[in-house]
């Protein structure tokens, strides 16, 4: 069984590496950002108190953070192994997840500056749901990435 994490900058291709990882693996691939944008969405109390932390121009907190990722890492769904990303934010989850959990690897993304302000520049947000998807700047090839089926971008 195999158990990664993987970090960066926002930007950086996190969520994009480890859904390829995760395909070429077998792995589960979680996504904190992810699971967050699903209870947003579907309005739960979970998505009710991340939606008042991101008005409050917050993180969510590092007890709400970690209790999603073990109630998420609980269910078991990973026969082969998990990647996870948008997790840990601070030496606190780290510390949190070194104590549950045995890891194979923590994958760092490093990017230069210039690229991820480009990619951070060409993101849209989601009125819906939260997530976001990319708009290629002039002269690119045309991408667009969307997550929400009701998105407004």
């Amino acid at each position: 069984m195999r158990k990664y994490i993987i970090m960066g900058v926002q930007g950086s291709g996190k969520g994009t590496q480890a859904k390829l990882l995760a395909d070429a693996l077998d792995l589960e691939h979680i996504s904190v950002g992810d699971i967050f944008r699903w209870n947003v969405e579907h309005h739960t109390k979970l998505g009710a108190q991340v939606r008042r932390s991101v008005a409050a121009g917050e993180l969510v907190s590092d007890d709400l953070v970690e209790t999603v990722v073990h109630r998420r890492l609980s269910e078991h769904d990973w026969n082969y192994g998990f990647i996870i990303d948008g997790f840990p934010r601070n030496q606190h989850q780290a510390s949190f997840f070194q104590e549950s959990y045995d890891l194979d690897a923590v994958i760092l993304l490093e990017v230069p500056d210039w690229l991820v302000k480009e990619r951070i520049r060409s993101r849209r947000l989601c009125s819906h749901c939260g997530g976001t998807t990319t708009s290629s700047p002039p002269g690119r090839p045309k991408r667009a990435s969307v997550t929400c089926a009701a998105a407004s971008w």
